[in-house]
């Protein structure tokens, strides 16, 4: 399970949530690094962010949890990947 996701058990069942703040695990390194060689700081766009997930091998989720951690907007979202 990702490290953004806390586990806390109901009953027999587990539940996830999504944590409002995104650690800094290798994955927000390697996208920090990434954003800051593209010269991203503010805004990405959907493309922009499809296409270093393929380049780098970074899950999207992953993407989108340090664009929201850092208030980084994704613009012309394709298919609400990225929210």
């Amino acid at each position: 399970m990702p490290s953004f996701f806390n586990k806390s058990l109901v009953g027999r069942s587990k539940r996830y949530t999504l944590s409002t703040e995104y650690s800094d695990t290798m994955d927000a390194k390697k996208v920090e690094k990434v954003f800051l060689e593209e010269g991203i700081d503010k805004e990405i766009t959907c493309p922009q962010a499809f296409a270093i997930a393929d380049k780098h091998r970074i899950p999207k989720h992953e993407i989108t949890e340090y664009c929201n951690s850092r208030k980084i907007k994704i613009r012309a979202c394709q298919l609400g990947c990225f929210k």
